[in-house]
């Protein structure tokens, strides 16, 4: 007997040490738990349970009534089906989520789990034990998982970017419609392809390596403007970027790429390229060039054909408004203010010229054409802005053209008083051809005396010898009146 004795003694002692050590396990894993005696529908509640609720130890009174009473009325009759089903033997275990009324008044979502431990030997229910866990946090973060997932698939699905999850072996496993759209495939043709087959071969190498380096924690995130080639063949141009998504250990369990067409911006760019080379080409053969002033600060931004035009070095930065002035011919500082002013006040283009001394002392001419900008945004300040260009050799050639206007002139004139001295000549001439022709006439009347009447007169022929003959006399004064006509 004493034998029999020490061994129930040992058992009994073994038993409590069981229950000590499975009411430490519950203690530590849930928030409460339970022992109902079906038969006599006693119920001990654990002290966890009754605080977990915000009530005392004592609040529950040892009665299965109590909880009963915390039910939910609209949770009870589904709380008392799954019991039911549980104590006939249809479920192994009973799990049922229910609202409990807290001692605040609030109804608390709580998840229920128990099963029947004894049974007669007819198989009723004889004792029960159980669990009861808080089961609101739990629904709260199930809840907002399940929000998280819905916005992050509403997000994915209906971005404006095209989006991928990416293995880390580069498999694609998830794309949005935008991204199917980007590079022209289906979704289910792009799913389990690498995302770099995806790329041009010349920038798949640069891809790899910026991939790589993202998965060794080199860098952050993986950003570059690349090219895609889609189903058809056509090239696009893409900004990808990537970013690893890691797990709980720090381990990244995938990856997130972003993908935007931006073969618009490339061809604006490309176009906008092309503009630049043209005006600026187009500047250098006209000398032109362009600026711009801020008029808070007086500096000024030029352009490139602006420096070989003032025969400034390149690697100095543009002058500033005093500057500039000190470079003008000291003549056209009024104008220029002048001009200046015009385009402070004045709306439209206002244009001006003036002369700049150059470095090597050369003086240099320029057409200006300035206006006021408006401003783009409140936060930008008043600027002005314009073109230059140089006249100098337009000055030059306009300096000869006076020169040789001049001289044209010059010889105009004389054109005209030589032909106003030969119409002189000529009707001088004109006049004393009929002088001469009627003083020979007259001349050829006169016959000359027979050698007896010459002998007879001496004194006649005396005077002959000394007075020239009529003939000769009009042909003096005609040489005379033509050399007094050609010296007019």
């Amino acid at each position: 007997m004493a034998t029999a004795g020490g061994k129930d003694e040992v058992q009994a002692a073994e038993s409590d040490t069981g229950e000590e050590r499975l009411r430490f396990a519950l203690d530590t894993v849930v928030e409460g738990y339970w022992d109902w005696n079906l038969v006599t529908d006693e119920c001990w509640y654990s002290p966890q349970w009754a605080r977990s609720l915000g009530y005392s130890e004592q609040d529950p009174g040892g009665s299965i009534e109590f909880w009963k009473g915390l039910v939910h009325p609209e949770d009870r009759p589904r709380v008392m089906e799954a019991l039911q089903a549980h104590f006939d033997g249809r479920t192994s275990v009973y799990e049922c989520q229910n609202r409990l009324r807290a001692k605040s008044g609030e109804y608390r979502l709580r998840l229920d789990r128990g099963k029947v431990v004894a049974r007669d030997s007819f198989g009723r229910p004889l004792r029960m034990i159980g669990t009861d866990t808080d089961f609101g946090p739990r629904q709260r973060a199930e809840e907002a998982l399940a929000r998280s997932e819905a916005l992050f698939r509403t997000l994915f699905e209906q971005a404006a970017v095209g989006m991928a999850q990416v293995a880390l072996d580069g498999r694609l496993l998830r794309v949005n419609q935008k991204f199917c759209d980007i590079l022209g495939y289906p979704r289910n043709e792009l799913l389990g392809r690498a995302l770099a087959e995806l790329a041009h071969p010349d920038d798949r190498a640069q891809e790899l390596a910026g991939m790589r380096a993202l998965l060794a924690g080199a860098v952050t995130t993986y950003s570059a403007e690349t090219r895609r080639i889609r189903k058809d063949g056509s090239v696009v141009w893409v900004h990808l970027t990537a970013s690893p998504v890691y797990a709980a250990r720090r381990e990244p369990e995938h990856l997130v790429c972003l993908v935007e067409d931006i073969s618009a911006r490339k061809c604006a760019e490309a176009a906008l390229r092309r503009s630049e080379e043209t005006l600026r080409v187009a500047q250098e053969l006209a000398g032109m060039g362009s600026w711009e002033m801020e008029l808070s600060t007086g500096s000024s931004r030029w352009s490139a054909e602006m420096f070989p035009l003032f025969e400034r070095d390149p690697e100095l930065s543009a002058p500033a408004f005093d500057e500039f002035l000190t470079l003008l011919h000291p003549d056209d500082l009024p104008a220029m203010l002048a001009l200046h002013e015009r385009v402070l006040r004045r709306p439209g283009a206002q244009r001006g010229q003036f002369r700049i001394r150059c470095a090597a002392g050369t003086i240099k001419h320029f057409a200006a054409t300035a206006a006021r900008l408006p401003r783009s945004s409140a936060q930008d300040g008043d600027r002005i802005a314009g073109v230059v260009l140089d006249v100098t050799e337009f000055k030059r050639v306009e300096e000869d053209r006076k020169i040789m206007e001049e001289q044209l002139r010059q010889s105009h004139k004389m054109e005209a008083v030589g032909r106003l001295a030969g119409g002189i000549a000529h009707d001088f001439n004109n006049l004393l051809t009929v002088i001469i022709a009627s003083s020979e006439t007259v001349l050829g009347r006169l016959r000359p005396m027979p050698r007896s009447c010459a002998s007879s007169r001496p004194s006649a022929t005396r005077d002959s010898g000394r007075r020239p003959s009529r003939s000769s006399s009009w042909r003096s004064v005609a040489s005379r009146c033509w050399s007094r006509a050609c010296s007019m």
